[in-house]
């Protein structure tokens, strides 16, 4: 799937579309870019935290107007999940004149992926877990629980569980780690709320620990 030809068939559409409006427009562009890290995908995962902060939506009555929105005027088909630990899914329509179109398969992902627009940072992968066309890496999903005000204890923890699992939900594969992983944080600060104790992230712990066993020398200089 040329990305190039994708973006400028969209424009073109969305300029001559008097119903488009700049929410429609931002929140195209985050679907497209979970869309690229996913490697044009015909079918993915999306969560609705994530698709409104890329999009800078704060109102989830406007996100949901504007995403039915782009369904409706046949710019995605949206899929719409009860199942919260699974997420919508959402198939993205091409606008290239291109013959070739995007397959979900492990051979075209993979020969697409030289060529994939790097909108996501991509951060060095440890400890990985390969499936079809997702990388599971451990060090990128310590960073994500920690920046999700989690520990990369609980990380490893839903790192060894979905690795046992095979990396599927209900059988069914993850294409995206992130929405289950915000579940999992979500349910362990609830446990920690009704249990008395708030979790803090390890790196916090261990700065605690170094400034209290410290002795400060008040006759060097600062």
């Amino acid at each position: 799937m040329n990305y190039i030809l994708h973006l400028n068939g969209f424009f073109k559409k969305a300029n001559a579309d008097p119903r488009m409006t700049a929410y429609h427009i931002s929140l195209y562009m985050a679907i497209f870019q979970l869309w690229n890290a996913v490697h044009f995908k015909n079918l993915f995962y999306v969560n609705r935290q994530e698709l409104m902060e890329l999009s800078k939506i704060g109102s989830t009555t406007t996100y949901h107007h504007h995403l039915k929105d782009l369904d409706t005027w046949k710019y995605i088909q949206y899929f719409p999940s009860k199942n919260i630990s699974l997420g919508s899914r959402i198939r993205c329509l091409t606008f290239t004149t291109s013959s070739r179109t995007s397959k979900a398969t492990c051979d075209d992902t993979n020969a697409e992926a030289s060529g994939v627009l790097r909108l996501v940072s991509s951060n060095k992968q440890v400890e990985t877990v390969e499936n079809c066309t997702n990388t599971f890496s451990l060090k990128i999903i310590k960073k994500f629980f920690e920046d999700n005000g989690s520990s990369s204890r609980e990380a490893k923890k839903f790192f060894d569980y979905y690795q046992a699992q095979d990396w599927k939900i209900n059988h069914e594969p993850i294409s995206n780690w992130e929405a289950p992983a915000l579940s999992w944080i979500a349910r362990q600060k609830e446990f920690s709320k009704k249990s008395g104790r708030k979790s803090v992230p390890s790196a916090k712990r261990t700065l605690k620990l170094e400034s209290t066993t410290q002795t400060k020398q008040y006759d060097e200089p600062l």
